[in-house]
């Protein structure tokens, strides 16, 4: 563009101003180089722009999965945590339940051996349309504590378990 005013202001011939806007026009040609070098910082500007954008873009995928996987090991860490205390408080349970279980075995036992052989001398009392009436020599007593300490001896150590749970 200089090239192109010291061309017309060297020939006299070209006169396409007068001296009165000569100072407007240099002012002209003086703002567009202006606007064209801000303009031109700017597009750098928007390009360094961009290119922040995309590594702040990047560093929060990379900060966003680092999270994440510091959650997931904290809730796997505290999910190990809790599995361990869980299945320590059901494993003491367990343990009760087996020594009440033997407890009931040994109390089974001793039944049995005291009933064992003196069914004869068992007194039953029934009550029938209100009148309590006793029978001696009931075998449905002696049954019932038979049946019982079987069901209590027949079965191994998980099945007692299972049968003292249930009948708690």
């Amino acid at each position: 563009m200089d090239e192109a005013y010291e061309v017309l202001t060297s020939r006299s011939d070209f006169h396409w101003f007068c001296g009165g806007c000569e100072p407007k026009v240099l002012q002209a040609i003086q703002l567009e180089k202006e606007i064209e070098a801000k303009l031109s910082d700017m597009f750098k500007m928007d390009y360094k722009l961009k290119i922040s954008e995309g590594n702040v873009y990047k560093k929060f995928a990379e900060l966003e999965e680092s999270f994440n996987e510091k959650i997931n090991n904290v809730t796997r860490n505290d999910l190990k945590r809790m599995d361990k205390e869980i299945n320590s408080g059901k494993a003491e349970v367990d343990k009760q339940i087996m020594m009440k279980c033997t407890e009931m075995q040994e109390l089974s036992s001793k039944v049995k051996e005291i009933y064992e052989g003196q069914e004869d001398e068992w007194t039953h009392v029934s009550s029938t349309a209100g009148s309590d009436t006793v029978s001696s020599g009931s075998t449905s007593s002696a049954a019932w504590v038979s049946e019982a300490v079987d069901d209590v001896e027949g079965v191994d150590s998980h099945d007692n378990l299972l049968w003292c749970y249930h009948r708690m």
